[in-house]
């Protein structure tokens, strides 16, 4: 189970029936920490999903610097309770401290914190406290896997140079590795390097592959092969991967509505992405208003976007402005979408603005020349975001073009894979 799927319940009070119910588990594990200076107070309590009956219970009072033993602890006593026949990897995954040192851990347990929404702000703040946890322990092979995502992020989302995001997030990923082979996510992680930022398909997913093996039950490994095989032309086979992702994250995550999106199969990534939403309804979706923009739905398109672009406020993103242009030039309004063209182009003169961007305002407005202009310089600055170009589908109006099956070679990839003509 992921953090994802359980941190809405957090300080809420619950029926353990209820939640089991929900995320579709056997049992529910609640806990209650109170702290008091350095000292702990953490009570446990194991419930039975079927008859609300309690199958084990313990209270800890410990010292602050405990804490990361004390995890340990609980698990192993779960485990023997449960009667789990674990393998030894998985002892040693349950036993395994990443850090001995309990203010790394804490700092650590922040970075990741501030990285989960994925603003800017917060990806900034996420990198100090991974920076200052690996200050602390040089070894913490979890901050550096940490800080790569964070790198990453910054550069995916468009509001870090793609050189700098590049080395930065590689370095880290490789540092990860180095520090603990068997630590899946790292390996995870340097696959998303080598595909997105090296166009190195193979490489890539030997590493996720590699990934999948130390952790099969990872809702973040999971979801990143499952996307490395519909970015890679094989959304069929993403599919099990996304859904095996969804399950474990239950039902936070829309899952395999990104395979069936780039499958062009707009009805059904259309249903994942509504029964996501559900109890969300002001929460916009660019994946979901470009489903709609498939399907020739684009009032409903434009509606999602000006959510997303309310609560985001953030016009770097190209999951932000540039969709909602592409959106209004698709609907007729071609003059909204020239106006945030106009915009993109004055931001770009006070700071970097991804050549991403324009080329999906290009390829909206049904300008080709402008859209492979602008999609050749996101080439050549391996913009983290291109290695999900070739399968999306705001770029069908390129593929007739010749230089779409240039591109797509260049970047390691066969064309006919991708082409919808």
């Amino acid at each position: 189970m992921s953090l994802n799927s359980v941190l809405r319940y957090k300080g809420k009070p619950t029926d353990p029936q209820a939640l089991g119910r929900e995320l579709k588990v056997g049992a529910v594990l609640m806990g209650r920490l109170i702290q008091h200076g350095d000292d702990l107070s953490i009570t446990t309590e194991l419930v039975d999903v079927r008859d609300n009956h309690r199958l084990w219970g313990e209270q800890y009072n410990r010292k602050l610097s405990d804490i990361i033993a004390v995890q340990s602890e609980i698990a192993q006593q779960i485990s023997e309770k449960l009667r789990l026949r674990l393998t030894s990897v998985q002892q040693q995954q349950v036993a395994k401290h990443y850090t001995e040192n309990i203010k790394a851990y804490e700092l650590c347990a922040l970075g990741n914190y501030y990285l989960r929404p994925q603003t800017k702000e917060g990806m900034q703040k996420s990198i100090d406290f991974f920076e200052q946890a690996i200050k602390i322990d040089q070894n913490y092979a979890l901050a550096y896997a940490g800080l790569s995502k964070a790198y990453f992020t910054l550069g995916m989302r468009g509001f870090w140079l793609p050189n700098e995001s590049r080395q930065k997030s590689e370095w880290a990923a490789l540092k990860a590795v180095e520090l603990d082979d068997s630590l899946a996510e790292a390996h995870a992680l340097l696959g998303l390097v080598k595909e997105a930022l090296s166009w190195d398909w193979m490489g890539a997913e030997k590493e996720f592959k590699r990934a999948l093996e130390l952790n099969p039950n990872s809702a973040f490994v999971l979801g990143l092969y499952g996307t490395f095989l519909v970015h890679n032309g094989r959304p069929d086979e993403a599919i099990p991967y996304a859904q095996r992702a969804k399950e474990l994250a239950s039902g936070s995550i829309p899952g395999e509505a990104y395979a069936y999106l780039h499958k062009r199969q707009f009805d059904k990534a259309i249903e994942i992405q509504l029964k996501a939403k559900e109890g969300k309804p002001d929460r916009g979706n660019f994946q979901l208003a470009e489903a709609y923009i498939g399907k020739g739905m684009y009032q409903e398109a434009i509606a999602e976007m000006q959510k997303v672009v309310a609560r985001d406020m953030e016009p770097e993103r190209w999951d932000s402005y540039p969709i909602l242009a592409y959106a209004y030039a698709a609907a007729g309004k071609r003059d909204e979408a020239l106006k945030i063209l106009k915009e993109q182009n004055e931001l770009a003169k006070k700071g970097y603005i991804s050549p991403y961007n324009f080329a999906i305002i290009y390829t909206g407005l049904g300008d080709k020349d402008r859209a492979f202009e602008y999609l050749n310089k996101a080439y050549e600055e391996h913009v983290p975001v291109m290695q999900h170009f070739p399968s999306r589908p705001m770029f069908d109006p390129l593929h007739s073009d010749p230089r779409f099956a240039d591109l797509l070679r260049r970047m390691n990839l066969p064309p006919e894979r991708f082409m919808k003509t």
